[in-house]
């Protein structure tokens, strides 16, 4: 198994060293120093609190599982039950989620409470999922006791436990509910990174990852992508 998993991390490195940093270099760019921020999601997966910690002055974990005391990098930690944050109006600079909103059942929601939170002129960024990457119309059209073993197989990392939804995943709507709520998009990219449903076994890496060389090819196959990085700005006093 050891040696398996040592051509995985050298693919990865050889051709995905670039693609790897955009998320990193994406936080650092729009968390200002002194920042106070709130890490949706903030769960044990340290790799958005670490960066963040470079700049921001206090960093706050939202998440529904208690999983999120166990970040070690965050100032405070905070359990609730998915639906309005029990936290104060207008107290953060920042809001960041990654691999959060794919799960929301009720996206308005989330995104007013968002809204609620931030001072005026604060960013909420976020990474999620396409509605129109395969992995997405996979995982709405396949019963989830196939799909979840499925998805552990191709890609060789445990699956996420938490039910999807996509109910805030194309652009249009997530412009839609943000601008409803006070926040305008200011930067929005679709990019299709790493073939991790290739991972099972070496050619089917090479055959996912001449997808991702495809559709990264131009503008034409944008909605053919995996990942949405979006940040949003609060442009009102809500």
């Amino acid at each position: 198994m050891g040696t398996e998993r040592d051509w995985r991390d050298e693919y990865l490195k050889r051709y995905y060293r670039d693609w790897a940093e955009l998320w990193p270099r994406l936080v650092r760019e729009w968390t200002p120093h002194g920042a106070r921020v709130l890490e949706i999601g903030g769960g044990s997966v340290t790799w958005t609190t670490t960066t963040l910690r470079e700049r921001a002055k206090h960093i706050v974990g939202l998440d529904i599982d208690t999983v999120v005391r166990a970040n070690e990098y965050l100032d405070d930690a905070v359990v609730y039950d998915g639906g309005r944050f029990p936290l104060p109006s207008a107290s953060f600079n920042v809001a960041v989620s990654r691999w959060v909103n794919e799960h929301l059942q009720d996206p308005e929601l989330h995104f007013s409470e968002v809204a609620r939170v931030l001072a005026r002129g604060g960013i909420y960024l976020f990474r999620t999922v396409n509605l129109y990457h395969y992995t997405a119309l996979g995982a709405r059209v396949i019963p989830s006791k196939l799909h979840v073993p499925l998805v552990r197989w191709l890609s060789h990392v445990p699956s996420d436990p938490y039910p999807t939804y996509y109910r805030a995943n194309t652009k249009r709507r997530i412009t839609t509910i943000g601008e409803s709520v006070g926040l305008t998009p200011i930067v929005f990219a679709i990019s299709e990174g790493p073939p991790l449903y290739g991972m099972a076994f070496r050619t089917l890496f090479h055959v996912f990852m001449a997808y991702e060389r495809l559709v990264n090819l131009s503008g034409r196959f944008e909605q053919m992508r995996h990942t949405i990085d979006c940040v949003l700005r609060k442009i009102d006093c809500r």
